[in-house]
């Protein structure tokens, strides 16, 4: 078999980047739209990420970021950096009363003495779980 010479390379390159942008509208894949658009009214839709980016999806997705749960898993795991980058994202409360909040929604923490009902709705509050 050949190497394809740099004129294909060029071709084929140019090719799959037209395709590419077809498919990708500001960083996200058309089909999630897609997905979004077919489904919101009558469906929950999850969106399960390894990335801290989400809330780049979520505000070109919907009109109001506060009518979406957000939950981190693992959050202690995290790397350093993707716990700053989340962070800085996120930027509601300073370093300090942020992991005041990660500390208090821990089963470690003040959370533990309340309800499933309860820390969820703290949680999507954005406030420090106290219990009952």
């Amino acid at each position: 078999r050949e190497m394809p010479s740099a004129d294909d390379f060029r071709r084929l390159f140019s090719q799959f980047s037209n395709k590419l942008n077809k498919t990708v509208e500001k960083g996200i894949v058309r089909s999630w739209y897609e997905l979004y658009r077919k489904y919101h009214k009558e469906h929950l839709i999850m969106l399960n990420t390894f990335g801290v980016e989400c809330r780049k999806l979520i505000l070109e997705t919907v009109k109001r970021e506060d009518q979406v749960t957000l939950w981190t898993v693992n959050y202690d795991s995290w790397s350093s950096g993707d716990q700053e980058r989340f962070k800085e994202q996120y930027d509601i409360f300073n370093t300090a009363e942020y992991d005041e909040i990660m500390e208090d929604m821990s089963p470690s923490g003040r959370a533990a003495g309340m309800s499933e009902d309860e820390q969820m709705s703290a949680r999507s509050e954005g406030v420090p779980a106290q219990p009952a």
